[in-house]
Parts: C-alpha cells; structure tokens; sequence
C-alpha cells in the first residue's frame, strides 16, 4: 500500500507495520523525516493511524491500492471497518483504486504426456501440440495454478518445446498478481523482465552458469509444490494421464473439464 502525494510522488516507508519493539512515537518521528521520492515502495495500512501525522509532513495524501484491499475488513484504531470507509470520514487521506489483486502468488510449470498411438492423425502433428523427444511423441501442458492448486492459465505445446519457450504465451493469459514462483527451465533476462513489467515478482533460482546473480526467496520458493500437486490431481484422469485426441482443442478442452470437476465443481 502506498501514499501519493499530488500527482507523481509518492512516499517511501522505512517497514510495512509497527514492530513490537517500537514506539507509537518513534514511528511518528520516522514518518516526519520521510522524504517524497518518484516510485512506489510498500507503505503498510498500519499507518492509517498516523495518517495525520503524514499530512502534516507532505499536505495531500491518496491511500492507492486494489478495489479488494481497500474493501477487505479489518481493524483499524480499535474498530472493524474497511479501509476505504475510514479514508472516506478522514480529512487527510483519500482513496485511489488500482487494478489486480495484492498479494496472488502464481505458480510456473509443464509436464509432459505421452500420446498413444490413436492421437495420430491430426492435421500437422505439431500444429496439433505433439512432438518427439526423449519419451516419443508427447504433448506439453503449461499451467499457472494458484495456492489452491488450481490451475489459472492451461497452454499446449509440441513434447519437445522449451519451457521458457512458451512461458510469454501462458503469461499473456495470466490474471493480476503479485510474484510468480517457477524452476530454473524458466531462468532468463528476457523472462524476468517480462514479469517485473508485469508488475509481479519473478521467485526462480539462478542456472549454475549464470553470470549475473539474482536474488532468491528460499522460503518463497517452497510454495511451488502446488502446481506439482495440480499435474498430479490432473492426471488421475485417465484421459490426461494419456493422450489421446487426435486435436490439440480437444485435449485441451478435455485437460479444461478435468480440471473443473476436481477443483470447482468437488
């Protein structure tokens, strides 16, 4: 959450929520010294109680954030409310509405299925989403999955595409969010860059041969096993489990109602 002051600047926070080991006045005294920069840090709505004191340092203030934050109840000053409802009743702050949803955490992967024999036939077998690798004629099945394990973004591609091959196209279908958790197959500048335009936060371990190390979330990173855990509950159906539709729209239309009936209709 932030603070924008008139049109473009907007004010930086040194944490997110008052530690326990701080003082009310202490925060009042670092939020005085505050400097407005020309970027967007994390400002916290725990700072909502001392919105007066930030006005009395900057003038007019904007609380910008996503339509879900700003109505989600919670606590504020000792009293459940919204944040957009107590913005409205204050004389210092007002509320600016920005697209997505905060803090969605979207999880990167493939895996490939084999393609029986029957699934020959289709006009161009890899306009059809099957090709050869190491495992014979297979099909790959992006997905994006949420930390539900359900699957956002389903994608085909011929068995021996890259992964990072098709990721622009998954990522051209995926939702607002807010960090993106994938494996080293998807480690690249061009990838990052996308994602970070994306407004999300790329979470993927660097190649071994990598010359410019980035930052890796460990702990973050342990959230992946969802969209491992999605394949595995996809392919307790027999039809995903195997390929065979001679169509690439059919088996994904088929990967589509499986999906359906394990995560929404259940």
């Amino acid at each position: 959450m932030w603070y924008k002051i008139g049109k473009d600047i907007i004010v930086r926070s040194e944490n997110a929520a008052k530690p326990e080991t701080q003082s009310s006045a202490y925060l009042k005294k670092l939020i005085s010294r505050l400097e407005p920069i020309h970027s967007s840090f994390d400002f916290g709505c725990g700072k909502l109680r001392y919105e007066r004191a930030i006005a009395k340092t900057t003038g007019e203030l904007a609380l910008v954030d996503s339509e879900v934050q700003l109505s989600r109840g919670q606590m504020i000053r000792g009293r459940s409310t919204t944040i957009r409802d107590y913005v409205g009743k204050s004389n210092h702050v007002h509320a600016l509405t920005v697209g997505g949803e905060d803090g969605v955490v979207l999880s990167l992967d493939s895996t490939s299925i084999k393609a029986h024999r029957c699934a020959s036939g289709g006009k161009g077998e890899h306009n059809q989403a099957i090709g050869r690798s190491r495992g014979g004629r297979t099909t790959k099945i992006h997905a994006l999955s949420d930390p539900l394990c359900r699957p956002v973004v389903l994608h085909l591609t011929p068995g021996q595409d890259a992964d990072i091959a098709a990721a622009p196209d998954v990522l051209a279908l995926a939702p607002p969010m807010s960090v993106l958790l994938a494996d080293k197959g998807y480690d690249g500048d061009k990838l990052r860059g996308e994602i970070i335009r994306r407004g999300a936060k790329p979470v993927i371990p660097n190649k071994s041969n990598r010359v410019v190390i980035h930052r890796f979330n460990k702990r973050a990173y342990k959230g992946r096993n969802v969209i491992e855990r999605c394949f595995g509950r996809l392919k307790d159906f027999r039809r995903i489990a195997t390929r065979y539709d001679k169509l690439a729209r059919n088996f994904l239309a088929a990967v589509h109602l499986a999906a359906l009936v394990a995560y929404w209709l259940n």
